[in-house]
């Protein structure tokens, strides 16, 4: 799964066909459009995760922003196939100071919140929050859904 800028327009590989079916996004900025990072979600590993993507074997997170929004686009596996895709705004997360690193493992964060996917998590301290173990072994965390808009969705 990757984005791609091709004629000043911004594709996302399609999951379930070829280079020619790569997925239109119109709504994002080719100019300003950057990957921020590739996180897969393993639910045997991160069982305290509360998501709607419990179903799946494996879900893979691609953030990426323009000037305006973060994006991300989920990929959840099931057993045998392809079980869901999607490709999100979070439209309440602060652009210039989303952060995605390999320390926190799959956890991102902004000035103001933590982050999971599409789900903040009240209550931790941005600043203070540098590693996905400490957050996962947070017995008061909870997840809650941002506020966000589908772009593409295969169900």
């Amino acid at each position: 799964m990757k984005i791609s800028i091709k004629e000043n327009k911004v594709y996302c590989t399609n999951p379930v066909g070829d280079a020619s079916s790569d997925i239109l996004l119109e709504t994002i900025d080719a100019g300003s459009c950057q990957t921020i990072g590739f996180f897969v979600y393993d639910p045997a590993q991160y069982h305290n995760v509360d998501t709607t993507y419990l179903y799946a074997e494996q879900i893979h997170f691609l953030y990426f922003k323009d000037k305006n929004y973060v994006y991300v686009a989920c990929l959840g596996y099931g057993s045998y196939c392809l079980e869901e895709f999607l490709i999100i705004e979070l439209t309440e997360i602060d652009v210039d100071s989303f952060v995605v690193t390999h320390e926190l493992e799959g956890y991102s964060k902004d000035k103001y919140r933590v982050y999971f996917g599409a789900y903040k998590i009240p209550g931790l301290i941005p600043e203070k929050a540098q590693r996905g173990e400490e957050i996962e072994l947070n017995p008061n965390k909870k997840y809650i859904q941002v506020t966000h808009q589908v772009l593409y969705e295969i169900p």
